[in-house]
């Protein structure tokens, strides 16, 4: 898997195709997996690069410092768990308080089209983007429609009746939930 740090530097050949996950990927838990095989399936049907977009540190670390996360997983183990899914470019940016600035609409524009050309991008149900996580999955959805690119809404993976989440995870860790912990993962 090449990481790519420094989207500024990132030149894509003009034909190559990109299908990418964006989100954080904290814990790849079941949903994780399943949003990166879809990846690496659309990407090997449509000859693409598998890529994901992922952060160097957790959102939340720096628009909240204050608040200390609980990391599932460290970005090493991140990366390997990427790796051995079979992911052939990770965007690994760095979450900056300026990225965070950036509108849901000028991120696809900016990023998606003009910088990546992606062919398919693909998010979590739960998952937002841009600014103050303005933006939603039906927001991508019609972005995607209007920058001619797809768009994947991917389905929660459940466990029992409640999707599995990093959020869910982190909360069955405080609760010493272990054994439903590691069916999440």
């Amino acid at each position: 898997m090449k990481i790519i740090t420094r989207l500024d530097r990132f030149k894509k050949a003009p034909s190559t195709r990109l299908i990418l996950a964006i989100g954080n990927f904290d814990g790849f838990h079941l949903g994780h997996q399943k949003l990166i095989a879809y990846v690496a399936a659309q990407a090997k049907r449509h000859r693409a690069l598998s890529a994901v977009m992922t952060f160097q540190q957790h959102p939340q670390s720096v628009l909240h410092p204050e608040k200390k996360q609980l990391l599932l997983c460290s970005l090493e183990q991140k990366l390997f768990y990427l790796e051995k899914a079979g992911i052939d470019l990770c965007f690994l940016q760095s979450f900056t308080p300026s990225f965070s600035r950036l509108l849901p609409k000028e991120f696809v524009e900016r990023i998606l089209v003009k910088k990546l050309h992606v062919l398919e991008v693909c998010m979590g149900y739960d998952a937002h983007f841009g600014h103050s996580r303005k933006g939603t999955t039906d927001m991508m959805r019609a972005l995607a429609g209007k920058n001619g690119f797809l768009f994947k809404k991917m389905g929660p993976v459940m466990v029992g009746k409640t999707p599995v989440s990093s959020s869910m995870i982190r909360k069955l860790l405080a609760a010493g939930e272990i054994e439903t912990v590691n069916a999440c993962l």
